[in-house]
């Protein structure tokens, strides 16, 4: 199998309680849900209403980037569709974009609860990218799950990322969002 499909391919151990994990056959981790059962709205209306923020997206991205030097532009490219004015959506470039020049993207935060990959975005912006921008336009998007980084969750605020459905796998796949970002462009 090649690494893409392999990437791509069904996990077949979901983090998501009430989803049926053979590894956690003793039912003890589903306090939502029924064993076996995938989650309808009444499932993931309660995994919402318990969930909590832990940090601060404002506090840990957003004025980070705020506070970046010369050389760099930072662009919205859209909001998150559960509450927008909270969980804007940023994107850094490099000022002398070059049609001419290969193209790198890098992100961080696909899945909520993977930290270092926010704040090694974030550092990449702050100590690397100064020795790559001769030789490539770059383009960081440090968090593209804002809500899953406040709540420490892999999955949005529509519980969709191991509910069935894994955001990710749908940009690779270049299935479409239906309305869950508002696009800015």
């Amino acid at each position: 199998m090649s690494l893409l499909k392999t990437m791509l391919a069904p996990q077949r151990h979901s983090a998501m309680p009430g989803q049926g994990c053979p590894k956690c056959d003793d039912g003890a981790y589903y306090r939502i849900g029924t064993k076996g059962q995938a989650w309808g709205a009444a499932e993931r209306s309660m995994w919402l209403n318990q969930t909590r923020r832990k940090r601060s997206y404002h506090d840990e991205v957003l004025s980070k980037l705020d506070a970046l030097g010369e050389g760099l532009v930072v662009h919205d490219y859209g909001s998150l569709s559960t509450a927008p004015e909270r969980y804007p959506l940023k994107a850094v470039t490099t000022a002398d974009w070059d049609g001419n020049k290969p193209c790198v993207l890098v992100t961080g935060g696909v899945h909520g609860y993977e930290t270092s990959g926010v704040q090694g975005a974030l550092l990449f912006l702050n100590t690397k990218l100064a020795e790559y921008r001769d030789s490539f336009n770059i383009c960081v998007a440090p968090c593209v799950s804002p809500f899953g980084y406040e709540h420490v969750e892999r999955w949005n605020a529509h519980c969709t990322a191991s509910c069935g459905r894994d955001d990710f796998r749908e940009f690779l796949t270049g299935k479409t969002m239906k309305g869950r970002y508002r696009r800015a462009w």
